[in-house]
């Protein structure tokens, strides 16, 4: 993701307190590197709210954390009813009463928030009556899984810009008459290029499998590789 437009999005605004929010461990690591390279940048007060989980990747980069937060069951992947239940069991409703009384608490001294992932954190911030808002949407794409028509209403009524992670989904979300930039996938920042080949000759084609960052991680990945022998025998 280019900085740069990101860096003058916020240098608009003048403020000097900065909150982001994110809701997952995925989502926390791409708020941990935007606020790495913001630091660089810009002298302001930035500190996190991990509003799903403990927030671990803010702490690798010694990033202060604010507000309620526990580790549930789902670790913040509700598709499953199932899930949810477990949630609630643990507390899930209670703790998401503590983060908005938080966050009504201290909004009056945010002057700008930062929610990084899907609609969670925009409507958190909302509730909270916090603005400006940006939004990094990291967990939808037009190519496989677009923002529904209430996520876009809410979008272009809560937030002042938003981020997309691809091409296709700002020009969608244009469309819809919302503020929205793109200016390079957040994920890929995540990366560190070590310079391995891994004894690829140069110039040949390569496929990465990215299986995730949640525990099913583990389950996934060979089932993907199975899919992937599959298609290569059809080649």
């Amino acid at each position: 993701m280019q900085s740069g437009l990101f860096v003058q999005a916020l240098n608009n605004f003048f403020m000097k307190q900065i909150l982001f929010l994110s809701n997952g461990y995925g989502e926390d690591t791409i708020a941990a590197y935007i606020i790495e390279n913001l630091r660089k940048k810009i002298d302001f007060d930035i500190s996190a709210f991990p509003l799903v989980g403990t927030g671990k990747s803010y702490q690798c980069f010694d990033i202060t954390t604010v507000g309620p937060c526990r580790d549930l069951p789902s670790a913040g992947d509700l598709h499953s009813p199932v899930r949810l239940f477990q949630d609630i069991k643990s507390g899930l409703l209670n703790l998401i009463w503590e983060q908005y009384l938080f966050l009504r608490k201290i909004g009056k001294n945010i002057h700008i928030a930062v929610a990084s992932g899907d609609i969670y954190p925009v409507i958190m911030a909302s509730l909270a009556g916090i603005k400006p808002l940006v939004f990094v949407g990291t967990a939808k794409s037009n190519w496989y899984y677009p923002y529904s028509y209430p996520e876009k209403f809410l979008i272009k009524r809560c937030c002042n810009i938003t981020f997309t992670r691809d091409l296709p989904t700002c020009e969608d979300l244009k469309k819809s008459g919302i503020n929205s930039i793109y200016s390079g996938n957040p994920m890929m920042n995540c990366f560190e290029i070590s310079g391995e080949t891994f004894g690829i000759e140069p110039g040949r084609t390569v496929i990465a499998i990215l299986p995730g960052s949640r525990d099913v991680a583990y389950r996934d990945f060979p089932v993907i590789l199975s899919a992937i022998e599959e298609i290569s025998l059809m080649y």
